[in-house]
């Protein structure tokens, strides 16, 4: 014979009870989440062990659904679960389970309930992967209702998104492109100009962020920011939504920050969620951005493989080749060499040189130096006359019009200004032998400098 509480017709006592409570006038005149919670509580500590095969289908499933066969085959199953044996069983059985996870019938620690909570939907996820659209929405929901560490939020919400725009906001040059490449629909960081010039792009593109932004705080009703990402607004927020959940904490003022730009609030029952909602995905509006400034940047660059902008107005457009001309100007002047010279060392060399020269002469060469007379002291830096200039005929016009107030650009012709007085320079060194340079780039030109004008107009 089958023990009794094997057969099929058998009721069990909790079993029994449990339908008592359910026949009450005063339980029926409750909730049915506060219904299902109650039983639940009656029902945590109750073990069953019945072999069912059949099948339990039903939206929002409680005990009251469920007969007598289905609840024994719901608790047979429950006690399984809770001993390590996770098997396959009808899906309302598995919602009923995590029903009770999330009102925490059993009583334990809410940080116990929610590992328990996790762990199931990672084993049970392998049968029912539809479980992962409810499970990371109710697990974000059980941290923020039961105030457990943020940190247990990672990969349940889109934190990144917060994140990005905080480094947008306040980060790092390089936190700062990170973010834009993050939160744009245009993918930079696939673009064959940014893996050859990583450390240009980079700059250029927060540069450009930030001159257009400032644009558009002086022209525009909306920030750059609010353009591609909204404002911070408080939308309502409701708490293990689609789950049989019964709010046992009624909170009255309650705050769950998440980071500086997403929050949960509780006013007298009402919850509302603070962030930025929009789509909280890749902007369109910023993507057009970080497009047009690879295109410009390919075409200043002339990369041989140009790109084409998105329709972008012609005032972008205006500012973002601004931006980076003024970027390829300071790269070039940073680039270009410069020859410093320690004065304090000059007179040491030239002492070496007299003793060079003094060891390579002939005794020839020393007699007639010996008897002549000591020869007067030359005057400082005297330069030679116009007929022994150094400088051909294109560099003395160039340097004439310098030094007389003439049309110099038209004097260098083709030639770059820069060019004629780094030949003029460096010529000039030659023959006075004490300074690098007697024309400097002065804004957008070059001028002599002040100590050699005599000297100069001597030349020319």
């Amino acid at each position: 014979m089958q023990p009794a509480g094997k057969l099929s017709n058998y009721v069990p006592d909790e079993i029994r009870q449990m339908r008592k409570l359910a026949e009450s006038f005063s339980f029926y005149r409750q909730s049915a989440e506060k219904r299902f919670y109650d039983q639940a509580v009656m029902m945590a500590a109750y073990e069953d062990d019945f072999a069912y095969t059949g099948q339990f289908v039903r939206y929002f499933p409680t005990y009251e659904t469920m007969d007598t066969r289905q609840l024994r085959g719901y608790f047979t199953w429950r006690t399984n679960v809770r001993r390590g044996d996770v098997q396959p069983c009808p899906l309302s059985f598995v919602y009923v389970y995590v029903y009770e996870l999330l009102n925490r019938v059993c009583d334990e620690p809410p940080e116990e309930g929610y590992e328990k909570l996790r762990a199931f939907w990672q084993t049970y996820r392998v049968f029912e992967p539809g479980l992962d659209r409810y499970l990371r929405v109710w697990l974000r929901d059980y941290v923020v209702y039961y105030g457990l560490d943020k940190s247990l939020l990672h990969g349940l919400t889109d934190t990144e998104y917060d994140e990005a725009l905080l480094a947008l906001q306040n980060g790092s040059e390089a936190e700062r492109f990170d973010a834009l490449v993050r939160l744009s629909a245009y993918r930079t960081e696939n673009s064959r100009f940014f893996k050859e010039n990583p450390d240009d792009v980079r700059a250029v593109v927060c540069r450009a962020y930030d001159a257009l932004s400032a644009y558009c705080e002086a022209h525009r009703k909306k920030s750059l920011f609010e353009r591609c990402f909204g404002q911070i607004c408080a939308c309502a927020y409701h708490p293990f939504e689609s789950a049989v959940f019964y709010d046992q904490k009624r909170y009255e003022d309650y705050t769950y920050e998440l980071n500086p730009v997403h929050r949960y609030r509780c006013v007298h029952g009402q919850w509302t969620c603070e962030k930025y909602h929009g789509t909280r995905g890749r902007s369109k509006e910023l993507g057009e951005l970080l497009r047009a400034v690879d295109a410009l940047m390919r075409e200043k660059y002339g990369f041989k493989h140009p790109l084409s902008p998105a329709e972008t107005p012609k005032i972008v457009l205006s500012v973002l080749g601004k931006e980076i001309d003024a970027f390829l100007a300071e790269k070039q002047q940073r680039e270009r060499p410069r020859i410093e010279l320690d004065l304090s060392k000059l007179s040491g060399i030239r002492q070496a040189a007299a003793v060079t020269r003094e060891k390579l002469m002939t005794e020839s060469e020393r007699e007639p130096e010996a008897e002549a007379e000591a020869p007067p002291a030359p005057a400082a830096q005297q330069a030679p006359s116009g007929g022994e200039s150094p400088l051909n005929e294109a560099e003395r016009a160039f340097l004439a019009c310098l030094l007389h107030g003439g049309d110099w650009k038209a004097a260098a012709g083709r030639t770059m200004p820069s060019l004629l007085a780094d030949a003029i320079n460096e010529k000039l060194f030659d023959l006075f032998g004490d300074r690098a340079y007697f024309l400097e780039l002065t804004g957008t030109f070059e001028e002599p400098v002040e100590d050699y004008i005599e000297e100069l107009k001597g030349i020319v």
